[in-house]
């Protein structure tokens, strides 16, 4: 209690004295509660150890160990073998995977360890997963198979690894993509060819199962398209002639895709012009700053999923199962390079000819899958 007789403050030097007091028994309840809960829970206040060592590359924890211990998870789900994969550590994954470890055990999100192999380019533990049995087309919640992580993350040796092992280039995800999809779109982007390249199904030198020339998978009942549309070696002038033969057809192919896109353009502009208008008038209003929005360019429609589809669903009409086949040849990214290299343009030229295929290729494509 306080003494009246102390002065004139005493009665706030007794409140402060109350409050600290107060306060430090409260914090010694808090740390007793901790180590009572921790006691009952002993389980909640660490990782287990299995993880831990696996953490550090530490194989020869897991000798003598209950097969328990191989199974072990975090918080994340995320098992030793997952945990190897991570850290591209081979020999970890190889010495786990000859002691039993279950392959297809998943984190929170759906990834097996062949996903974070694919993630961070452990072309080895890739393959050696595959080689076990791991199926490459297995797909996490967001629907993406290992290739669509290795595409995204440009990850090339893993995805040289994933295409010989035969994985599924036309695949799914959530969104409708596949990865031939999103590296189509990388390229437009970032104007970067080498992981379509890798993609795109190459036109063999060897003999078609029916006999004579080879031929693109996806056009084996084509032989006589693909005859057209193959650059004759006899002369450099009938090279030439048939090397500006195909640049005109895909002059011709993108004259006919080219409106549907501008159309599609001013009507984003146009909802563009009037979420803006809205915007500043609700800054005036508050008197909040307004950031302006951002012209309508070819690639604010490319990223923007129901552009695409309108697009597509008016090229549809347009274009026949045999001219979508037709174009998807013409326009092969693997062959549009060799093509503009036998013509004598300008650097410039070149370029714009090179877009309008690779716009075209991207739209022709998704007729594709939209058919």
């Amino acid at each position: 209690m306080f003494n009246p007789k102390i002065g004139p403050h005493y009665k706030s030097d007794f409140l402060f004295n109350f409050i600290g007091e107060s306060c430090n028994t409260a914090s010694k309840l808090v740390k007793r509660a901790k180590k009572v809960v921790l006691r009952l829970i002993p389980q909640c206040e660490r990782t287990p150890k299995a993880i831990k060592e696996a953490e550090k590359g530490n194989l020869n924890f897991f000798n003598g160990q209950p097969h328990d211990a191989l199974e072990a998870k975090n918080t994340k789900g995320e098992t030793p073998l997952i945990l190897a994969s991570q850290c591209r550590n081979f020999a970890l994954a190889k010495g786990l995977i000859e002691k039993k470890a279950n392959l297809f055990e998943k984190d929170i999100k759906g990834n097996t360890a062949l996903h974070h192999a694919s993630k961070t380019d452990s072309a080895m533990i890739a393959r050696l997963l595959i080689e076990k049995k791991l199926d490459p087309s297995w797909q996490n919640q967001k629907g993406e198979t290992a290739l669509h992580i290795a595409v995204k993350k440009s990850n090339q040796a893993t995805i040289q690894t994933l295409l010989t092992l035969k994985a599924d280039i036309h695949t799914q995800n959530n969104k409708k993509k596949s990865p031939l999809d999103i590296a189509t779109e990388m390229q437009l982007k970032t104007s970067d060819r080498s992981i379509l390249k890798l993609l795109s199904p190459p036109v063999e030198e060897n003999k078609h199962k029916t006999g004579g020339e080879a031929q693109h998978p996806e056009n084996a009942t084509t032989h006589e398209k693909i005859e057209e549309t193959r650059t004759p070696v006899s002369t450099e002038k009938n090279k030439k002639n048939k090397t500006e033969e195909r640049v005109e057809k895909i002059k011709r192919l993108y004259e006919k895709i080219e409106p549907v896109i501008h159309k599609e353009i001013k009507k984003k502009e146009g909802e563009r012009i009037y979420e803006e208008a809205l915007e500043k008038r609700y800054g005036a209003l508050t008197g909040k700053k307004t950031i302006p929005f951002k012209p309508t360019t070819i690639e604010t429609v490319l990223n923007d999923d129901t552009s695409k589809k309108r697009i597509t669903e008016t090229l549809k009409p347009l274009f026949s199962k045999n001219e979508i086949r037709e174009a998807l040849l013409l326009l092969l990214p693997d062959k549009l390079n060799p093509l503009l290299d036998n013509l004598d343009l300008a650097t410039e030229r070149k370029k714009e000819i090179e877009e309008k295929a690779t716009l075209s290729y991207f739209f022709i494509f998704a007729l594709k899958n939209a058919t």
